[in-house]
């Protein structure tokens, strides 16, 4: 495990150059007229410094610990039911709608993947889906899929 930490974080200093490089090609500007290519470098040079000591803290850890086993003690029953179930979802989708479809997708998942007591199941999911209609459809006013129910 520490060692792919390690490969992640020069894959990220490499990254983090690559954007760098391609901002600085936009243009920074002057300081009183910053260019195109100012915020992509500074967000740049920040994930250089902060790959840079992510780089040096697996680089530490990498010589004092014993390698960790990613994949040892992964439930896989659930991991094939909550896949299963967002396949579901994004298949029924566009017929179901998106106020039934989210209903019973978190209603699924409280029950079946993590065992809730049946107020949250039922109540959490319908404040849930309730509150994502709200953000999503009413304030954002995005377009969602209203299914066969027209809501």
């Amino acid at each position: 495990m520490r060692r792919l930490e390690f490969f992640g974080s020069i894959f990220l200093l490499i990254f983090s150059l690559f954007v760098c490089r391609e901002a600085y090609k936009l243009s920074l500007g002057p300081p009183g007229n910053p260019g195109s290519g100012l915020v992509p470098f500074l967000l740049g040079a920040i994930l250089f410094i902060l790959s840079s000591i992510y780089f040096f803290k697996t680089l530490i850890a990498l010589r004092h610990e014993q390698e960790i086993y990613l994949w040892r003690g992964l439930r896989w029953g659930k991991v094939i039911l909550v896949f299963a179930t967002l396949f579901s979802y994004a298949l029924f989708l566009e017929k179901g709608g998106f106020l039934l479809c989210t209903f019973l997708l978190l209603m699924s998942l409280f029950q079946w993947v993590d065992k809730q007591r049946w107020y949250w199941v039922y109540g959490g999911s319908l404040l849930i889906t309730l509150l994502c209609y709200a953000v999503f459809k009413i304030w954002l006013k995005i377009q969602l899929p209203v299914g066969f129910l027209r809501i």
